[in-house]
């Protein structure tokens, strides 16, 4: 919005001559370069002016109302508040607005803490002024504007046409996540790690025989302790530090130093558990349907909680939104029963080149046997869904399935 100007409606005044010294303070003072100690205690005439910005006849001690649309600005250097017309008022300070805020008259107009220089509220009178009705906003954005009128040839504000910008290739989205983590949730593939390590610009100096969980290194401890060294810069320190004890710690307190950084692999919630429970029979020999009950919405407590999450209380709906909406930022998302695409989908999106450490299984397990086809036999639990893991699940899948189409990735074109 502009700002304008206007003349006094009364006769010229002995303190008139100020005017353009005022209008200069009145100005600073919006912008914030002066107060109104600044302005001197002149005596001044009383000079009707008009408020074009919110049709309201008000009155000016030497000079004339800007109509700046900006800000309340109160000046403690008028006469007695009686001398003026036409806002008389017996409840009236002895100071008055000078500048108002220029906004639509329904819209009343803001309050300010009162103080010695500063009035506490815009004091209005009904207005005989005629003006048109305010035009409605533009939909585009205005230029900056000068607190004086525009000159008439000045040229209608064009937006600039968007400019796209250019693709990003593998390396930038690989440059774009570093430093990364790795929410390593149990049973959904420690091998996962041999795609990290062997990237060539994640872990230059991880030697390129070394494929974790093969007989050659099972000394894995000792490549934890060194990650740094082998894997320089590449992985975050706020969470999963370089310690074998670490890889399942839960990830709430990491979440907002790593937005945007974070990989994850997700399985069908029934198969991880069936999974976990074989994994853990050494531990105890309760049902697999009791057992699920009690380590139920391990993924979404994983992402969301600060303690040891195993058997930890199951999730409100609550916790499960925050999870899901956690899991719709990370870079990176892969499915454990789809293996061959995620590595196919990771190399797409980060680069490098495939190799046979990415397919090896390096936690096979023992039960082969309670497997068909691949899968355990969900009937040992009874029924029971984890309805909280199963929501973060499906919204997985959607995100890997989204990205495979983004990046080209199909079963033809990885075989």
């Amino acid at each position: 919005m502009s700002v304008r100007v206007v003349p006094s409606l009364a006769r010229p005044s002995k303190q008139s001559r100020r005017a353009p010294r005022l209008k200069q303070l009145a100005i600073k003072y919006n912008k914030g370069v002066a107060d109104v100690e600044d302005v001197p205690n002149h005596e001044c005439e009383h000079d009707a002016l008009v408020d074009r910005a919110r049709g309201n006849c008000c009155s000016y001690c030497c000079g004339g109302v800007f109509c700046a649309g900006v800000a309340l600005v109160t000046l403690s250097f008028l006469r007695p508040w009686q001398h003026f017309h036409p806002l008389r008022s017996s409840a009236a300070p002895p100071s008055a607005i000078l500048m108002t805020a220029a906004q639509p008259s329904s819209i009343p107009a803001p309050s300010i803490p009162a103080s010695p220089t500063r009035l506490a509220h815009a004091h209005r009178s009904p207005s005989p002024c005629p003006l048109p009705p305010r035009p409605l906003p533009s939909p585009h954005p205005s230029p900056p504007l000068s607190l004086l009128s525009p000159s008439p040839s000045t040229p209608p504000f064009q937006p600039s046409a968007p400019q796209n910008p250019a693709p990003m290739t593998s390396s930038d989205r690989l440059q774009a996540i570093l430093p990364l983590v790795w929410v390593h949730v149990p049973k959904t593939g420690t091998s996962f790690g041999n795609l990290l390590y062997h990237h060539p610009k994640i872990c230059p100096y991880f030697p390129s025989d070394a494929i974790i969980g093969s007989p050659g290194f099972e000394n894995q401890d000792e490549f934890l302790h060194h990650r740094d060294e082998l894997c320089p810069g590449s992985f975050s320190h706020a969470y999963l530090p370089p310690a074998p004890h670490h890889q399942h710690d839960a990830f709430g307190d990491a979440y907002p130093l790593t937005i945007g950084h974070a990989f994850i692999m997700l399985r069908k919630p029934s198969q991880r558990i069936l999974s976990h429970w074989y994994d853990s029979t050494w531990e105890n020999d309760e049902p697999a349907a009791l057992y699920a009950r009690r380590t139920s919405g391990l993924t979404v407590r994983m992402l969301i909680r600060n303690e040891d999450t195993l058997f930890d209380r199951c999730c409100s709906q609550e916790e499960v939104d925050l999870a899901l909406q956690r899991l719709s930022t990370f870079a990176f998302v892969g499915i454990t029963s789809r293996w061959s695409l995620t590595v196919c989908l990771f190399h797409a999106m980060f680069g490098g080149d495939a190799k046979s450490s990415d397919l090896f299984n390096a936690r096979p397990g023992d039960h082969s046997s309670s497997k068909v086809h691949g899968l355990y036999d969900e009937s040992l639990l009874d029924g029971y869904v984890d309805t909280a893991d199963t929501a973060l699940y499906e919204l997985g899948l959607n995100i890997f399935e989204r990205n495979m189409e983004q990046y080209g990735v199909s079963e033809e074109a990885c075989a």
